[in-house]
């Protein structure tokens, strides 16, 4: 999936996966933060969990955020910073599980990294 439809009272708008950098819920208004803009509509996140990709994950009961777009992480403040500076307090219950996913997630990334360096070396030879 590269991207969704999203719909509101006005319009449907196309929103591409990759650039939506989290999404905040309060009360079934559903605000979808991209790096270029915000889309408002309706709904229920757990819904919307469904349908994205595994790099998102849901922080606290209030906000999912693309995994892709994190700058760094706050542990003694249980803060995520996403690279526009967005701040998002991570829950206690779904620390562990963001650590985690983390974890595997930058572990893939470093093999594969050293998978293709070594590649490289093996060719050039």
């Amino acid at each position: 999936m590269e991207s969704i439809f999203l719909k509101n009272e006005t319009l449907i708008r196309k929103l591409e996966i990759r650039e939506l950098l989290f999404i905040k819920c309060d009360d079934h208004c559903l605000s979808f933060h991209s790096t270029n803009n915000i889309f408002h509509t309706t709904g229920c996140l757990c819904d919307i969990l469904e349908v994205l990709p595994s790099y998102f994950i849901l922080i606290n009961r209030n906000t999912v955020i693309n995994l892709t777009h994190i700058k760094e992480i706050k542990l003694s403040q249980r803060k995520v910073i996403l690279l526009n500076d967005a701040e998002h307090i991570i829950s206690h219950r779904k620390m562990n599980h963001l650590m985690k996913t983390l974890c595997f997630s930058n572990s893939k990334m470093i093999l594969h990294t050293l998978d293709n360096d070594f590649d490289t070396l093996t060719k050039s030879k």
